[in-house]
C-alpha cells in the first residue's frame, strides 16, 4: 500500500481507477462519506474527501462504472434500495436514488456487467439461495430480474468476472469447504455452473480480473497464514489444468496482503519480474 495516513474509522469500498489515468486509485469510506486517493507507480499522488454526505443508514458496498464513463463510481445499499455517486476524480458529477427497490430479505452480492450493454449491474442474494439482478443505467434500473438459477445457503459471493470471455460478467462462489464455484452469466440467467476447483480453507479471494491478457478474468487467492499468492487462470468455469493449480505467482517476499494486490497490479509484478512463475497444487 502507499505511504499515506488515514483515520482508523475508515474502510476500502474499492480499488479502481477513479481519475481516468488507467491506474488503480483507492476509494474509502466513513459513514456517509467517501475520500479517495490517486495512485501513480505506487505512490500517493492526490487526497480528498468527497464533498456529499449521505444517511448513517446507508452502506457504501463497492465501486462501478454505473454510467459507462471508464471511470468508478460508489455504489450505497439501504434496506433493498440502491444510490450512486458517479465520480470524476475526487468529484461527484451526479448522483441519485435508484427506482428500484428490493425484499428485505436479498442482500448485496456483487456488481459486474452481467448484459455486456458498458455499464456496471448490482447482483443481489436472498437467505434462500435466490438470486436476483438489477440492470443499471447511471442512478436508474432499466431491466434484470430473478435468476433461474439458486444456490445453496453454504455458498456465499466472492466477486464477479468475465471468465468465458464472451463480455458479460460470471459469478464466482465460496463456500467454507474452501470450494469455489462459477455461473457463466447472460444478464440475470445462469448458462453454466460448476464447482470450478478447491483452493484450502486458508485461501481468500484477493481479486478478480484479466492477468494473463487472453480476455477470460483469473482469480488472485491469497493465503490467511502466509500471504502467499495463488492464480487461477480460468477458461469458463473451469481452469485448464485442472486439478492443478495453473502456473501460480506465490512469493513470500511482497510481504503482507493489502489492497495493492489487485489483478492489475499482480500482473504488473509477473511482468516486471517482482514475482515468479511456479506450478503447484491448490492449497499448497
Amino acid at each position: 500500500m502507499p505511504a499515506g495516513a488515514i483515520g482508523t474509522n475508515w474502510h476500502i469500498v474499492g480499488t479502481s481507477d477513479v481519475s481516468g489515468d488507467g491506474k488503480v486509485d483507492y476509494v474509502w469510506n466513513n459513514g456517509g462519506k467517501i475520500a479517495v486517493w490517486t495512485i501513480d507507480s505506487g505512490a500517493l499522488t492526490g487526497a480528498a474527501v468527497l464533498d456529499g454526505l449521505i444517511g448513517s443508514d446507508w452502506a457504501a458496498k463497492t465501486t462501478g462504472d454505473f454510467n459507462h464513463d471508464g471511470l468508478s463510481d460508489v455504489l450505497w445499499t439501504n434496506k433493498g434500495r440502491v444510490a450512486v455517486w458517479e465520480l470524476d476524480g475526487s468529484n461527484i458529477i451526479n448522483s441519485g436514488l435508484s427506482n428500484g427497490q428490493i425484499g428485505t430479505n436479498f442482500n448485496f452480492g456483487t456488481t459486474g456487467d452481467f448484459n455486456g450493454d458498458g455499464s456496471s449491474d448490482v447482483l443481489w442474494v436472498n437467505n434462500s439461495g435466490q438470486v436476483a439482478e438489477w440492470n443499471m443505467k447511471d442512478t436508474s434500473v432499466i431491466g434484470g430480474g430473478l435468476s433461474n438459477g439458486s444456490i445453496g445457503t453454504d455458498w456465499s459471493v466472492a466477486g464477479s468476472g468475465d471468465f468465458n470471455g464472451d463480455r458479460r460478467a460470471d459469478v464466482l462462489w465460496t463456500n467454507a469447504a474452501g470450494q469455489a464455484a462459477t455461473w457463466l452469466m447472460n444478464d440475470q440467467n445462469v448458462q453454466q455452473a460448476a464447482i470450478s476447483g478447491t483452493i484450502g480453507t486458508d485461501w481468500r479471494v484477493g481479486g478478480i480480473g484479466d492477468i494473463n491478457m487472453d480476455g477470460r478474468a483469473d482469480i488472485v487467492w491469497v493465503s490467511t497464514t502466509n500471504n502467499a499468492v495463488v492464480i487461477w487462470f480460468m477458461n469458463g468455469t473451469r481452469s485448464p489444468t485442472r486439478p492443478w493449480c495453473p502456473p501460480a505467482v506465490r512469493s513470500d517476499s511482497i510481504g503482507p496482503f493489502q489492497a495493492w494486490a489487485t489483478p492489475r497490479a499482480i500482473r504488473s509484478r509477473i511482468l516486471s519480474g517482482r514475482v515468479r512463475m511456479v506450478r503447484a497444487r491448490c492449497g499448497t
